[in-house]
């Protein structure tokens, strides 16, 4: 965990010099496997209570905490330029972007959106001053040509007319009564915003027994990485961590059916448990059901240029989705302008391998691709089912089906 990162060289310490201390505890990645069932329950409760206090550290400003002492270490002159609010992340620091000035912060959700929209115009737009706009930043890949970059101008610009549907309660489901509905739209649309961590991997949560040894012992949840973690909307803060979603390989700490479970001892533990104030409870709960195509529409359009290909279909799935939840209400886009174009055959049409076209051979460069694409593929691929079954979850108590250890993961394989 860093504590400290100084510029300050009359104290002998170079700009490069960074402090740190290491968390007492064990890696969750490292236990999970050898924990009892009621140690994990524990640690389910300890999450959810995380989940909770991350979305209601509110503030009116979508934005990244870096004005802080030597935080980041720059010149005095820079320093006056790089103090105002800045937002940091994954998708605004993507390949040259990460050259470019950053993002400005934000006061709303809809200026959000737009700006992840915006970054292909930002990148290829002709005045961004900075070299390699066409590489993707992936090893073994082609750039992009000019046609690739045209096409990905246009799908981009064409999303982004679909931006004031999915700022949030759009798909509010129109059965709910008055007072549901308008306590469903108060968090969705709220006005400030929560703290999202963009890297929940298992590897980040560090677990510390009061009692180690004693599977009745309660126990303190660290998390780290924090330098992915940014401002964002209620609902996009209302996700449960990455590893509790199934994922495109065959290597799972969890099973599917274990994966589905713990994040029922996490929705039992938030709506039930003790360690979350009920107030603070309820909201969480419903940005994560009823905002789960606004999280699926922020993967979509936050998503690498480079998946332009993959754009596309999933907009194709979005417009049935679209037909399918309101139909009273027609598709902004033109149902020929929705359907999947015939892209160029390039080699930098990178996503064509994902889609069942070309195999993805073994080595580095599709390792790196795999790599760079699960965290996309696993938030757009499930977040139409999780409108089926994890709203079904948390609505009808599935969460009070005590799982059997082996579905936790302990042991079995997927069938």
């Amino acid at each position: 965990m860093v504590i400290r990162i100084s510029s300050s060289l009359h104290r002998g310490l170079n700009p490069r010099t960074l402090l740190m201390f290491q968390l007492p505890g064990e890696c969750l990645d490292d236990i999970w496997m050898d924990l009892e069932p009621r140690q994990i329950m524990t640690v389910c409760a300890r999450i959810g209570e995380l989940l909770v206090k991350l979305s209601n550290c509110r503030s009116p400003l979508l934005c990244s905490e870096t004005d802080v002492p030597d935080s980041p270490p720059r010149t005095p002159a820079a320093s006056a330029h790089y103090r105002r609010p800045v937002l940091l992340g994954p998708p605004f620091d993507e390949g040259p972007l990460f050259h470019m000035e950053p993002q400005e912060g934000l006061t709303s959700t809809h200026d959000y959106l737009h700006a992840l929209v915006e970054r292909p115009e930002r990148v290829f737009g002709g005045n961004s001053g900075v070299s390699g706009t066409h590489d993707t930043g992936w090893p073994c890949s082609a750039p992009l040509s000019d046609a690739d970059v045209a096409a990905v101008r246009d799908t981009w610009k064409r999303l982004g007319h679909l931006i004031p549907y999915h700022s949030g309660g759009f798909y509010i489901p129109g059965s709910l009564s008055p007072e549901a509905r308008f306590t469903a739209y108060s968090v969705l649309q709220s006005k400030e915003f929560g703290v999202r961590h963009w890297d929940m991997q298992m590897t980040r949560f560090v677990v510390r027994w009061a009692r180690p040894g004693d599977v009745h012992s309660d126990a303190t949840l660290a998390l780290t990485g924090w330098e992915y973690a940014a401002r964002a909307p209620l609902w996009s803060c209302a996700r449960m961590p990455s590893w509790l979603y199934p994922h495109l390989h065959p290597f799972e700490r969890i099973t599917w059916e274990g994966q589905r479970n713990v994040r029922q001892f996490i929705f039992h533990s938030i709506l039930h448990g003790d360690f979350v104030p009920q107030a603070h409870a309820w909201e969480w709960v419903v940005a994560h059901v009823y905002g789960a195509t606004e999280r699926w529409f922020e993967g979509l359009i936050g998503a690498h240029w480079g998946f332009r290909d993959a754009a596309e279909v999933l907009l194709l799935r979005l417009r049935e989705h679209w037909l399918r939840e309101r139909p009273d209400v027609p598709f902004p886009l033109d149902k020929d302008d929705a359907q999947l174009r015939d892209t160029p055959g390039t080699p930098a049409s990178l996503v064509t391998p994902i889609l069942g076209g070309e195999s993805l051979e073994g080595g580095v460069g599709a390792e790196a691709l795999l790599a760079h694409t699960r965290t996309f593929i696993e938030e757009v691929s499930l977040a139409m089912d999780a409108l089926g079954s994890e709203i079904a979850a948390a609505q009808g108590g599935l969460w009070k089906d005590k799982p059997r250890r082996t579905a936790c993961g302990k042991k079995g394989s997927r069938k």
